[in-house]
C-alpha cells in the first residue's frame, strides 16, 4: 500500500504529464521527426525473414521517411532483412538531439516552471550555455540551475550565458526515450557536465567544500529526463528491458561520469554512485520522477551547507527502510536482476 508521501508525488507527475499531452490535443505530434517514424517502421518489420519481400505498403511508407531524411531507398534490398539491418544503419547515425517545433519548447518550458516553483533559493532557472575561463562553451542546454548571487554572462528572460562555478545543475530534455538513441545522448551530457565540473571543483575546494572525490557525486546535477518511453523498454513480462540490454544501459551510463542522474518518464530512476551507476524500477509506484527532482534540491541544499532531516524525509517518499535501495535492478556475476 502506497503511503501518503507516495500518493502526493504520483499525483504531481499525474498533473505534469497532463499538463504536457494538452497540446497534443490541438496539434499532432505522434512523432518528433523522421527518425521516430523510421524506429516505429522497423518496430513493424517483426520477423526480419531473408526470404520474404517488404510489404508494398511499408515499403510506400518507408520510402517516403527516408526521402525526407535524404537517405533514398536502394531498389535492390527487397527482403524483410535487408531492409531492417538498412533502417538500422540509418538510426545509428541519429542526431542525438531528435526534438523539433514547439513541442519540444513547451515541453522544456513545463519543468523550468515546475523547478522554479519547487527549488529552494537561492537559485534560478534557464536555457542557454556555460563560458568557462578559456571562452569555451558549451552547446545550448536545455535547462540551466545556477546561483544568481554570481553574476551572468548574459541574461533575456529565460535564456543565460553563466560560468561553470554558478551552475547547481543542468538537465536535457528528451521528448521520447529511444533505445538507438541513448549512448550519443549520454555523450552530449557528459562533454556538457566536463565543461563544468573541472572548473567547479576548483571553486568549492577555494570556498572551503570537502571533496573527497568527483564533484558531480554531491554538488553538481548532470541530468537527462525523458517524458516518455517506447514499448521496446519493457518486456512482457512488465521488467525493464532485456538482461542484455540492462547490462548494457549499466555499462554506457558508467562509462560518461559528468552524468549522474536519468528518469525514463516516472518508470525509472538512475542515479551514480562514484564509479558505479544504479537503476530502479519505479514502474509500479510512479516515483523516478520525484526521485529525479529531489535530487536536484538536496544537491543545491549541499551547495549552501544546509541540512534538514525533515526536507529529505519528505522529499524522498518511500518508506521502506531500505528505501528505494528495494527496487534497485541488481547486477550479479555480469547480469542483473530485480
Amino acid at each position: 500500500m502506497r503511503n501518503r508521501k507516495e500518493l502526493f508525488y504520483r499525483s504531481i507527475a499525474k498533473e505534469f504529464h497532463a499538463k504536457k499531452d494538452r497540446l497534443n490535443y490541438f496539434l499532432d505530434f505522434k512523432y518528433d521527426s523522421p527518425f521516430q517514424e523510421l524506429f516505429e517502421i522497423k518496430k513493424k518489420i517483426k520477423n526480419k525473414a531473408p526470404d520474404k519481400k517488404l510489404s508494398a505498403l511499408l515499403r510506400r511508407k518507408l520510402t517516403e521517411i527516408l526521402t525526407k531524411l535524404n537517405k533514398p531507398l536502394d531498389n535492390a534490398l527487397e527482403s524483410e532483412k535487408e531492409i531492417y539491418d538498412f533502417i538500422e544503419s540509418v538510426l545509428e547515425n541519429t542526431p542525438p538531439n531528435i526534438q523539433f517545433g514547439p513541442e519540444g519548447s513547451y515541453r522544456e518550458s513545463l519543468i523550468r516552471s515546475y523547478l522554479k516553483e519547487i527549488l529552494p533559493q537561492p537559485s534560478a532557472v534557464g536555457t542557454g550555455f556555460i563560458l568557462n575561463e578559456n571562452n569555451s562553451s558549451s552547446k545550448q542546454i536545455d535547462i540551466i540551475i545556477y546561483d544568481p548571487r554570481i553574476p551572468t554572462l548574459f541574461n533575456s528572460d529565460d535564456l543565460v550565458v553563466v560560468v561553470p562555478e554558478a551552475v547547481y545543475g543542468i538537465i536535457e530534455v528528451k521528448t521520447t526515450h529511444r533505445s538507438f538513441n541513448f549512448k550519443k545522448e549520454l555523450e552530449n551530457a557528459n562533454i556538457n557536465g566536463e565543461l563544468i565540473t573541472k572548473p567547479l571543483k576548483t571553486f568549492l575546494k577555494e570556498n572551503n567544500f570537502y571533496i573527497d572525490n568527483e564533484v558531480t557525486n554531491d554538488y553538481f546535477f548532470n541530468g537527462i529526463f525523458y517524458y516518455s518511453l517506447v514499448n521496446d523498454i519493457y518486456t512482457k513480462d512488465g521488467l525493464f528491458l532485456e538482461k542484455e540490454q540492462r547490462d548494457r544501459y549499466i555499462w554506457e551510463a558508467e562509462d560518461y561520469k559528468n552524468v549522474n542522474y536519468i528518469a525514463f518518464s516516472s518508470s525509472v530512476f538512475g542515479r551514480r554512485y562514484g564509479e558505479e551507476f544504479s537503476y530502479y524500477d519505479m514502474n509500479k509506484k510512479q516515483l523516478a520522477f520525484s526521485y529525479f527532482f529531489s535530487n536536484l534540491i538536496r544537491i543545491i541544499m549541499n551547495r549552501n551547507n544546509v541540512s534538514s532531516e525533515a526536507i529529505n524525509n519528505h522529499i524522498f517518499p518511500i518508506d521502506d527502510p531500505n528505501g528505494k535501495e528495494s527496487l534497485k535492478i541488481i547486477m550479479v556475476n555480469g547480469v542483473t536482476s530485480l
